[in-house]
């Protein structure tokens, strides 16, 4: 039952954080009255919003970073509140710890997916 629950509200979670976008697919010169645009900065009249290919996956690719980053968290914090309640039972403690030492390994692992990514994207961008 313990598990059901974990796997549901990992889900749950990961569900909302792929909705909850820091980038949007907003125009960066949203509110600026048209004859202030820069057409470099803010893209031609006629399409105000970037649409290159590119960008979409870098977007969807940073939801998923972050999703992934709440999810390992989560995944500490669940490893801390076991070692907690361990009760100094040494096979507890040491399913706790290794909780938390994956969840650790997986923060950094999404972390140099997301600095190669914006790497390559910023290359690609110019």
């Amino acid at each position: 039952m313990n598990k059901t629950k974990l796997i549901i509200t990992a889900l749950t979670i990961l569900g909302l954080a792929l909705f909850i976008s820091p980038t949007a697919f907003a125009s960066p010169c949203f509110g600026i009255p048209e004859e202030a645009w820069d057409v470099e900065i803010c893209g031609p009249l006629d399409n105000p919003y970037d649409t290159r290919a590119e960008n979409y996956v870098q977007n969807i690719l940073n939801m998923v970073f972050f999703a992934l980053g709440i999810l390992a968290v989560g995944f500490i914090v669940y490893g801390g509140i076991k070692y907690i309640l361990s009760a100094g039972d040494p096979n507890k403690i040491a399913t706790a710890k290794s909780t938390i030492l994956y969840a650790a390994i997986g923060i950094v692992v999404a972390l140099s997916a997301f600095a190669i990514t914006t790497f390559v994207f910023s290359r690609i961008a110019g």
